[in-house]
């Protein structure tokens, strides 16, 4: 069940590069929604990268859970690359799931109209705005 943005610091809503969503769920299960969430919007995680345990390998640093999925639409990632062909460079997509409490989850999704902004090129706007459309869609369900 979704948090109101007075129920906790973090809130919920619109950040400067992206949107957020906090959920009163533990973590891990949160991860699995969203991805199911993405897979009904036609959104792929091509990639899961999971920073507690990279810190905790690599630097010996203990975090919260926190998970980035790297997401992508095989027909908008082909839109995009034959509009502006060095867009890999900004691809997948990034959600991010992370633990603020042990039953308070924070989703955060890149706002992909920062493709737009980076590049310069009015060129992706349609493309990016279905895909901006489609990660605003599956926020919304969780």
């Amino acid at each position: 069940m979704a948090a109101s943005a007075d129920e906790h610091r973090t809130g919920g809503g619109l950040m400067a590069y992206g949107s957020r969503v906090v959920l009163n769920e533990r973590c891990e299960q949160v991860v699995q929604r969203v991805t199911a969430a993405l897979a009904d919007q036609d959104l792929v995680v091509l990639a899961e990268l999971d920073l507690r345990a990279a810190m905790r390998t690599t630097l010996d640093v203990d975090i919260p859970d926190q998970v980035v999925l790297g997401v992508a639409s095989a027909s908008v990632a082909a839109a995009a690359l034959s509009v502006e062909p060095s867009l890999g460079l900004l691809l997948p997509m990034h959600v991010v799931v992370r633990a603020e409490a042990p039953e308070v989850t924070v989703v955060e999704a890149v706002d992909p109209m920062v493709m737009v902004a980076i590049t310069g090129s009015r060129l992706l706007e349609p493309v990016v705005a279905d895909c901006a459309a489609r990660l605003a869609a599956a926020l919304h369900t969780l």
